[in-house]
């Protein structure tokens, strides 16, 4: 039984195989596959000797190899698998068919596929189909980091080695809640300063607020430079991961101040009334109301009961200021480039001898913002000797 069912599968097999040894086979074997059809062919490779294992049905390397020098044989593309023509091929030269039945080989159209990675492929035999694009990886994009922008910068007038009660308010947008730089280019100049992350008080996306003291500070301005703010006009851009941001503008004024003793020379007499103790003397590049002046004294030995009826008086209009040491000066209107002369006087009512030293600090408002900016007159030095 068997022996009957073992001739009855192989006979199911290779039904296309004539008792005349014709082989016909009806579809493409290639490496890998295992069936009768292959077999067949194995068979007929080895009575051409190209094969010289045992057949056993399965599509192996030695039957790729002998397929390969039979193509050869016959003229046909080396390809070592059962295309139309190899088959038409085997076909003629086992069964007697004419060459008219015989598939000539064919040569693939030049055409190129464009493949996602921006390659191309071309046709490929046995069939001419496209071959098969190279594997692709999708990129991950980096996130995008916007660029910071100014939409306004607050209204204020900014002085050169003053302290603002207000400070200098950017708005904005794309703003990064830490490690915005503010850079200040100085006009007509390849000079930046760089407002530092340390100087700016707060910051959200929207708004950055620098410390209203930074035009009274030394700011970096490159390598081996820091320098107070010069008073000029003033190209304020943000920067930060995302970028420059555009341009903003701003002005920074000065105050220019002097100071002198009114007793360089000579000892003032003590018990004085009146001692002209000095003169100090300023002036604005933008107009400014002037708040006040205040003073103070120090010195060894000294107190401040020593001196009292301290005056100040306007040199340009001989009006007498008393009530100091701090003098309202009732927002005198001190119009851009207009100069102011006081002189210092008070009353000497001890005996002492000594070096006073006289400190001015000067608070004017501006007219933009309305705040008040308090800048340092230079000291002076009065001698008082018995």
């Amino acid at each position: 039984m068997k022996k009957i069912l073992f001739a009855l599968i192989i006979s199911i097999g290779i039904s296309s195989v004539s008792a005349d040894s014709c082989v016909n086979i009806n579809t493409n074997l290639s490496r890998g596959n295992e069936s009768p059809a292959v077999l067949s062919l194995q068979n007929f490779l080895v009575q051409k000797g190209l094969l010289t294992t045992k057949p056993n049905g399965y599509f192996g390397p030695a039957t790729v190899a002998a397929l390969k020098l039979y193509q050869k044989s016959v003229g046909l593309s080396q390809v070592g698998n059962t295309g139309p023509s190899t088959r038409a091929a085997i076909k003629k030269e086992t069964c007697n068919t004419s060459s008219s039945s015989i598939i000539s080989p064919r040569a693939c159209t030049q055409e190129a596929k464009l493949c996602p990675d921006g390659s191309y492929v071309s046709r490929t035999m046995p069939d001419c189909s496209f071959a098969t694009c190279p594997s692709t990886i999708p990129a991950v994009s980096a996130p995008v980091i916007p660029l910071p922008v100014i939409n306004s910068i607050d209204k204020a007038t900014f002085i050169s080695k003053g302290t603002m009660i207000a400070p200098l308010v950017i708005r904005g947008n794309n703003f990064s809640i830490s490690g915005n730089s503010v850079l200040l280019k100085l006009q007509g100049t390849n000079k930046v300063y760089t407002i530092a992350t340390s100087t700016i008080s707060t910051a959200t996306g929207t708004i950055i607020t620098i410390n209203s003291n930074f035009t009274n500070l030394l700011i970096p301005c490159g390598d081996g430079c820091e320098e107070y703010l010069p008073a000029n006009n003033y190209e304020v851009i943000v920067k930060n991961s995302g970028g420059e941001s555009n341009k903003g503008y701003i002005s920074i004024n000065s105050i220019v101040s002097s100071s002198s003793s009114g007793s360089q020379n000579i000892a003032i007499v003590q018990k004085i009334k009146q001692a002209r103790l000095g003169t100090i003397t300023f002036s604005s590049s933008a107009p400014v109301s002037l708040e006040s002046l205040a003073f103070t004294f120090s010195g060894s030995p000294f107190d401040t009961s020593k001196l009292t009826n301290i005056t100040l008086k306007d040199e340009m209009t001989g009006e007498s200021i008393g009530g100091g040491p701090v003098f309202d000066l009732k927002h005198f209107y001190l119009q851009e480039n207009q100069s102011k002369i006081y002189d210092v006087y008070a009353d000497i009512n001890s005996i002492f001898s000594g070096l006073l030293s006289i400190n001015t600090i000067l608070s004017v408002k501006d007219f933009i913002g309305k705040n008040i900016i308090k800048v340092n007159i230079p000291s002076f030095m009065v001698t008082i000797s018995g």
